[in-house]
């Protein structure tokens, strides 16, 4: 399950590249909105990753995959159906976040699946899951643009609904949550706190670089942006510099 998951993730990160053009054109998306189609997707799953391990330690391993993965569908069925630019890059934003959740949890969900004694073929289960993930990057523009060449691009999320249906029907009937929710206190921290100001960092910062293209560098909408994007950058360093042990990001 793991395996399916991450090729799943993973092809959605470069398939869209392909189809881009189509979505551009058929919803009329600026150069900025095209930007975000991509971006709104790598933000929230790079964001969230953080996370996404600390919460499965506090509420259960396998229920944040389900999560993720209905967070994922949810946003996949969004994509096919909307018809604005607005619509397009909030669904990709959630999709990212499903995203996140299910990448950040399939290696422990299948590292629990192997005892101590079986550590060998623990590490050549996720190197292969790894392996998998990594093949799955190479083939996406292959299979988008094959599905674009059928004129249609939203086959590129309907792919992704029964592949998810029967993955989340399978986790739920193979998959035992050996990893139970625990004693919050003795959990890594999820630092609320940490996440807003990474979120936010990195949206200022994506904002300004893109759209700085489009309303000039010198804009003070722009300038603004990025100058707090530094200044939320910045501040979760000093935080996380203060928690020390218990800092969600180690610098």
């Amino acid at each position: 399950m793991s395996a399916i998951s991450t090729v799943m993730m993973t092809l959605d990160i470069t398939i869209v590249l392909v189809a881009l053009p189509a979505i551009t054109s058929d919803l009329g998306l600026s150069l900025s909105g095209a930007q975000w189609v991509i971006n709104a997707y790598s933000l929230t799953f790079a964001s969230l990753m953080l996370a996404a391990a600390s919460l499965s330690d506090i509420v259960g391993r396998r229920t944040i995959f389900l999560i993720g993965h209905v967070l994922f569908l949810a946003a996949s069925v969004g994509c096919i159906l909307t018809g604005s630019e607005a619509g397009i890059i909030a669904f990709r934003a959630v999709q990212g976040a499903g995203g996140a959740l299910v990448f950040g949890t399939a290696t422990p969900l299948l590292a629990d699946a192997f005892p101590e004694a079986m550590k060998a073929q623990r590490t050549k289960a996720v190197a292969a899951m790894m392996g998998i993930g990594g093949a799955a990057s190479a083939f996406g523009p292959l299979i988008g643009g094959a599905l674009v060449e059928t004129g249609q691009w939203r086959w590129i999320f309907a792919i992704n609904i029964p592949i998810g249906i029967l993955t989340i029907l399978a986790t739920l009937i193979f998959v035992p949550d050996l990893h139970r929710r625990g004693d919050a206190s003795a959990a890594p921290s999820v630092a609320p706190f940490a996440m807003v100001l990474t979120v936010g960092a990195l949206v200022l910062l994506n904002y300004g670089i893109i759209d700085g293209q489009e309303q000039g560098w010198t804009s003070p909408v722009i300038i603004a942006a990025l100058g707090a994007g530094v200044l939320l950058f910045l501040a979760l360093v000093f935080w996380e510099l203060g928690k020390r042990d218990r800092a969600m990001i180690d610098f």
